[in-house]
């Protein structure tokens, strides 16, 4: 397989456990939230982090890769989605938000080094920026809960 093939291969699969660890935070803030709208949120963008992790996995398929299928087990973004689940056993609210604001500016920051690829091919550069926009989205939705 070419380098450059290789190379793009990482990036997705790095963005593929990003949102596997995503997706599991949002599920469990859902669960350890009280209010209805925001817990109808959480389950939104855990749903939306499962659809943005096939997206990508068909990238890899696609470069005859071998896709990603769970979550990082290292690394600061697991880390980030980790105090998720210790302000859920706190039970409180903003502890949460906090935690999932760490977590989206943290897949924020991934999103642009992977932007930077010079090698992807135009649909996987169109699919991951839209990927990051709807990110940032989100982020904008989770801080108005602090406000």
């Amino acid at each position: 397989m070419e380098q450059q093939y290789q190379e793009s291969i990482e990036t997705y699969n790095n963005l593929i456990r990003i949102c596997a660890d995503g997706k599991e935070g949002y599920e469990h803030a859902a669960k350890n939230v009280e209010d209805p709208t925001m817990q109808m949120t959480f389950r939104r963008f855990a749903q939306e982090r499962a659809q943005f992790m096939e997206q990508l996995q068909e990238q890899v398929a696609q470069l005859e890769g071998e896709p990603e299928h769970e979550g990082s087990v290292t690394g600061s973004l697991h880390r980030s989605w980790m105090d998720i689940k210790a302000a859920l056993t706190s039970g409180n609210e903003e502890s949460i938000i906090r935690a999932c604001i760490t977590g989206e500016e943290s897949a924020i920051s991934e999103y642009e080094a992977a932007l930077k690829d010079t090698h992807m091919t135009p649909a996987a550069r169109q699919v991951i920026a839209e990927q990051y926009s709807k990110i940032k989205q989100a982020l904008a939705t989770i801080k108005a809960y602090t406000i």
